[in-house]
């Protein structure tokens, strides 16, 4: 894709595209610096199997960077959120971009990313240590 969309643009290209499987979408903007430049976390909850095309997507957007995959024991799910930089490495440019996926304790699976980003397998090993998930 060329040109950077907005951010609320980024957000409507998910929720059309995966439709019923994005949920809680929303767009935070924060100002920092002596100027106040505008920056924005985007936020979605994603269905689970739809995470790596997501991820797919978000990577024809332009330059992506995985941050970290956290996690968090809720009671009866594990949540997992991957936080992205899109525009990585444009000055006053990036969103940080956060996919939620909630996995019930009874099934703690969730696909690798490391194919599409080979880096990302030492965060997914350290949930599968930390919070009990299969990483397949």
């Amino acid at each position: 894709m060329t040109g950077r969309l907005s951010a609320p643009a980024v957000l409507d290209l998910f929720t059309a595209k995966f439709g019923a499987g994005v949920t809680g979408a929303r767009v935070q903007e924060r100002r920092e610096g002596a100027k106040k430049h505008p920056n924005y976390n985007l936020w979605m909850d994603l269905d689970r199997p739809l995470l790596k095309d997501a991820i797919r997507e978000l990577q024809t957007l332009g330059p992506v960077h995985l941050a970290v995959v956290s996690g968090t024991d809720m009671g009866e799910t594990i949540r997992l959120i991957y936080t992205f930089s899109l525009y990585y490495g444009i000055r006053h440019g990036e969103y940080t971009v956060n996919f939620g996926v909630s996995l019930p304790k009874n099934d703690l699976s969730v696909p690798t990313i490391s194919d599409l980003i080979p880096g990302a397998v030492f965060t997914e090993r350290e949930k599968q240590e930390m919070l009990g998930i299969t990483v397949v």
